[in-house]
């Protein structure tokens, strides 16, 4: 599996004018291959960065559903990429700054955590 951020970095940034973020994750093994994404706090009690789940219905009208934990309907095939998108709910930002993890973990025991970084504005 590989992960596949925006731009350089090798993080999600929330800071700034940034409301929504898209990555891929990209199944290069020759099998299918499921995996799971769920945030997770830097230390226990820590503030967590409010992040949806973006997602278009067949009329391209968003839907916004809070991310708690996901897991696609169906494996990733050979060479198959799914673009992820998160957007920020900014509004539910106590503090001036938070940050926390993405940890994407595949079937075959891979192991990534993507730091996230927002900040209230």
């Amino acid at each position: 599996m590989e992960v596949s951020l925006p731009g350089t970095f090798d993080f999600l940034n929330f800071i700034g004018s940034n409301t929504e973020l898209e990555f891929e994750i990209i199944n290069n093994s020759p099998d299918p291959l499921s995996f799971k994404i769920e945030p997770v706090a830097n230390e226990p009690g820590d503030d967590m960065v409010p992040l949806s789940i973006v997602s278009y219905t067949l009329e391209k009208t968003k839907i916004f559903q809070p991310l708690i934990s996901f897991t696609p309907t169906s494996a990733l095939e050979p060479g198959q990429k799914l673009k992820f998108r998160l957007a920020l709910r900014r509004n539910e930002i106590m503090k001036n700054e938070v940050n926390n993890l993405l940890k994407i973990i595949d079937d075959l025991g891979n192991r990534f955590y993507i730091p996230v970084f927002a900040e209230k504005i």
